[in-house]
């Protein structure tokens, strides 16, 4: 699988009884980067609770005002359940399932919260199949509101590691043809 490689500070989004807060990680020391206003609810419409998702907030500067926006890039659990042994495109199934969906589903009842938030937007780096490499380089890219490090390639297959390792991201250089 590839998707685009977002530029901006990495976070993990924790959710504890519906609340969300972004935890940033210095030298190996987590300390809470901002609170999320919002209720988070699941599937179900209960409070999220133990949720833990690895994210990076972007600076979208061609956006006009520029916002912060958090990009949803995996998750470890929900509501205490540990994701990180399953397959990658599992995990992302059901971060979109359980956490994307209702956050998208219940955007017009929490606007006034998010709009008093420093983060004013949660979405997601989609990710496609290797084949869409040419399409992300020529269409993609140029039409991001955010900076980026090229593209990551990672194995849909493969369990939840932390960080862009070397292994795991590529940087384009010169054509795909």
């Amino acid at each position: 699988m590839c998707s685009w490689l977002p530029r901006g500070e990495r976070v993990f989004f924790f959710i504890e009884n519906g609340n969300g807060v972004l935890i940033k990680t210095e030298n190996g020391v987590n300390s809470m980067r901002c609170i999320l206003p919002q209720t988070f609810l699941d599937a179900k419409n209960h409070p999220h609770n133990h949720t833990l998702c690895d994210g990076i907030i972007v600076h979208e500067k061609k956006l006009n005002p520029p916002i912060l926006r958090l990009l949803l890039l995996d998750v470890l659990y929900i509501n205490g359940m540990s994701l990180k042994t399953l397959p990658f495109v599992q995990r992302i199934h059901a971060l979109k399932k359980e956490v994307l969906n209702k956050i998208h589903e219940r955007k017009e009842l929490e606007k006034e919260k998010t709009q008093q938030a420093e983060v004013k937007s949660i979405g997601y780096r989609e990710c496609w199949p290797i084949d869409q490499l040419k399409k992300i380089k020529q269409s993609l890219l140029p039409s991001l509101t955010h900076d980026n490090d090229g593209i990551s390639v990672f194995d849909a297959k493969a369990p939840y590691v932390y960080g862009d390792t070397e292994s795991r991201y590529w940087k384009y250089v010169g054509d795909l043809d």
